[in-house]
């Protein structure tokens, strides 16, 4: 069997997380020639409310669309979190806002808590905290590399809007590789 990511990305509406969803879909599946399956759902009321996006990327063909055990949860929000930490498979990696989120830390997962929300804000890019959550992503696995997502990045924002983007993937990149250094983990994790 191949290689196969199940990947639920988690918060409030407003974040970006259906873009970034495909964003980590084309730059970790479509560009590296795997298969690919994103879908996304939200509340009723949209921004605010909450929101998730879903992508498989995997060496074999999908024959089932939708994320049924995540082996990696972004959680940039408590609902997420509460929702799929627990569906998150044994030994998968659940990276947490930890500004918006109370882990629960006998879940048999590895969890990551990095300041996202707050580093999005000190950018002054808060709706660019999923981007900057892509850039700890791809720090911290190996579902994506950060040129291909920064490559993917380029062709979905035009003029300023790269720039201000490209500043959130690499402070994510930053902040990941400050927690992967203080703790002394070897990457990729997942």
């Amino acid at each position: 069997m191949g290689k196969r990511w199940e990947i639920i990305l988690s918060g409030i509406g407003g974040q970006g997380l259906g873009l970034g969803g495909r964003i980590l879909a084309e730059a970790g599946g479509i560009d590296r020639g795997l298969y690919v399956a994103q879908t996304q759902s939200y509340g009723a009321r949209a921004r605010g409310g909450y929101s998730q996006s879903s992508v498989i990327i995997s060496e074999e063909e999908i024959l089932y669309p939708l994320v049924q055990e995540p082996n990696l949860l972004l959680a940039l929000g408590q609902r997420g979190y509460q929702y799929y930490a627990a569906k998150t498979k044994n030994n998968g990696l659940v990276i947490f806002d930890e500004e918006t989120v109370q882990p629960d830390l006998s879940l048999p997962v590895q969890q990551i808590g990095l300041p996202m929300v707050a580093t999005a804000r000190k950018i002054n890019h808060e709706r660019g905290v999923t981007i900057l959550a892509l850039g700890a992503i791809s720090l911290l696995t190996s579902v994506a590399d950060s040129l291909s997502l920064q490559k993917v990045l380029e062709r979905h924002f035009r003029r300023q809007a790269v720039s201000l983007n490209v500043l959130a993937f690499k402070e994510g990149m930053r902040i990941a590789y400050a927690y992967s250094t203080a703790q002394q983990v070897e990457l990729p994790l997942l």
